[in-house]
């Protein structure tokens, strides 16, 4: 399960979800038992009665959620407008792939020299980078609570391969054959000529093809900006936190 779950346990919007479901069949009444879950109290919950209605409210959203991007991908034109628009984003998120990498190497010179010159704090570092949308996360024609929870829903963390290295490491180059930051074309995307060529980002496929980290539909990410999606950096080094010390201090 995504460990982000918890993150969409918000009070449903019925609103939302009714005009939804109204073109679907079955909609009624599968919202009716949705209302009908939300509000049961069964004994024999884990949680106490607040968290146990949190994590009903989590389990709602994400229902919807997953059968919206269901519906909407089966409908998802594949015109030309749509192909070029996927491309766009994802030489952005190559763009930000080597932007990643060249910002790990110079923070590795920096952080092993500074070890070199007597730091023990610095020691045992890991530096982590993650995409995803920045300071702003709207769709063109999405109500702003389904694209907060589709933002929240998504584990950036875990969406790509190369964002993370550590002491003795060396970061690994986007463009390296070796370096699974790009896939071959499989499935909708051999229906992309510049994917099929040159391979799609394992970002853009973990973000529309594995319902696990995120529950974006390809028509959500067409209508969003590419430059709504930036990098952030974290940093952390346990030398001193974990009793490290030169050899000569030991």
């Amino acid at each position: 399960m995504n460990s982000h779950m918890i993150r969409i346990a918000k009070p449903v919007k019925w609103a939302v979800i009714e005009n939804f479901y109204k073109d679907v069949e079955g909609g009624s009444e599968k919202v009716a038992k949705m209302k009908a879950f939300c509000k049961s109290d069964r004994k024999g919950d884990l949680f106490d009665s607040y968290m146990a209605s949190q994590m009903r409210y989590a389990l709602v959203n994400y229902e919807f959620l997953y059968d919206r991007r269901q519906k909407m991908n089966a409908e998802f034109e594949w015109s030309e407008e749509n192909k070029s628009k996927l491309v766009r984003f994802d030489n952005h998120i190559k763009n930000l792939q080597l932007e990643i990498y060249e910002t790990f190497k110079q923070t590795k010179e920096h952080l092993d020299s500074r070890i070199d010159q007597g730091a023990a704090r610095y020691k045992d570092y890991q530096v982590e980078a993650a995409i995803y949308p920045g300071d702003y996360w709207d769709i063109q024609g999405v109500d702003e609570g389904i694209a907060l929870m589709l933002m929240w829903f998504a584990d950036w963390e875990n969406m790509g391969i190369t964002d993370s290295f550590g002491e003795g490491q060396s970061p690994t180059d986007p463009l390296d054959e070796n370096s699974f930051a790009t896939i071959c074309a499989w499935n909708g995307w051999l229906a992309i000529p510049e994917f099929v060529e040159n391979g799609v980002t394992t970002f853009l496929d973990s973000l529309l093809c594995d319902a696990h980290v995120s529950l974006y539909s390809f028509q959500d990410i067409v209508n969003m900006d590419p430059k709504q999606f930036q990098v952030t950096y974290n940093v952390t080094y346990y030398g001193e936190d974990f009793g490290w010390r030169p050899k000569n201090e030991q």
